[in-house]
């Protein structure tokens, strides 16, 4: 059985462009070891739409494989993680928190190296998740 990395993507062996964000991996007596995931689509109106899911373990390792560094996803603002990378008016950005809401629209990202990011939580960011390339398999041993 392959690890599951919570917070890492992954993509579907049978639908290949559906990309799913892993939040959760635990242990059930009845059904075994159960990870939970967000599911990144699209709506009718072409508007980015997260959802969420679970299933057994076993299932989720033949259903999905890790997806290459730096995968990107548009997702609302309001899903923000520690660790995305995005650019923000012409510049490279990571995010050092989760998105938190400020009001009953807007979000506010803590940046690494300092600094803050107010966005729109509907409106829409490009994020890279994924391994990182120091995190990549390397072909020599």
């Amino acid at each position: 059985m392959a690890d599951i990395n919570i917070g890492h993507v992954y993509v579907s062996v049978e639908k290949p462009g559906q990309l799913v964000t892993v939040t959760r991996v635990w242990e059930t007596e009845e059904f075994g070891p159960i990870v939970a995931y967000d599911i990144h689509l699209t709506d009718w109106a072409a508007r980015s739409a997260t959802h969420g899911s679970a299933m057994n373990v076993r299932l989720f390792n033949k259903l999905y494989r890790p997806a290459p560094a730096n995968t990107e996803l548009t997702i609302p603002v309001r899903d923000v993680r520690a660790g995305d990378r995005f650019t923000l008016h012409g510049r490279d950005r990571v995010a050092a928190s989760g998105a938190e809401y400020v009001g009953f629209t807007a979000c506010v990202i803590e940046l690494e190296g300092g600094g803050v990011a107010y966005r729109s939580a509907t409106s829409t960011l490009t994020v890279k998740r994924g391994l990182v390339d120091e995190e990549q398999p390397c072909g020599t041993a």
